[in-house]
């Protein structure tokens, strides 16, 4: 999913505490970062 797919889904606001959960969920194995190819960073995607 997006960040965009997951704000739309979750149905929450966009800002940087989103962003620090995503990192701690990242950091802690549970999704993965995954950049497009051709895409930039503000762009990559998460998986679960």
């Amino acid at each position: 999913m997006t960040r965009d797919e997951i704000i739309e889904n979750a149905k929450i606001v966009t800002s940087g505490l989103l962003t620090k959960y995503l990192e701690d969920l990242e950091n802690c194995g549970f999704i993965r970062k995954y950049q497009a190819i051709g895409s930039k960073t503000k762009n990559s995607l998460s998986a679960y």
